[in-house]
């Protein structure tokens, strides 16, 4: 929080979980959420359809389900990808030499 030292981190934290909520909740009831420069989130519907099991190769019903999707604004597309650092809590990282990721075991 260095661009707004007078923001408390808890009341940041809070603020941001309050609007990922309701985003959340939003999206669930099927509703879409626009942020202006930012995005899109939505949900769309995926229709019950059969699948094969790939243990004993028969159909299988699956039933129709809603995901969520979310469209990045040209803005936010217009950014460049900032290059991970591989840090002790992420364990996947990119090798700046081959863009190619780099997976750390614990």
């Amino acid at each position: 929080m260095e661009s707004h030292p007078h923001l408390a981190r808890k009341d940041a934290e809070e603020a941001g979980e309050v609007i990922l909520n309701g985003i959340m909740r939003a999206v669930a009831e099927g509703k879409r959420v626009e942020i202006r420069n930012f995005g899109v989130f939505s949900a769309s519907l995926r229709k019950a359809h059969l699948t094969r099991s790939p243990k004993t190769a028969k159909p299988v019903p699956k039933a129709s389900a809603r995901f969520p999707k979310f469209r990045a604004d040209k803005p936010l597309q217009a950014l460049e990808p900032i290059a991970l650092k591989q840090t002790a809590l992420s364990p996947v990282a990119l090798d700046a030499a081959s863009a190619s990721p780099i997976v750390t075991s614990f």
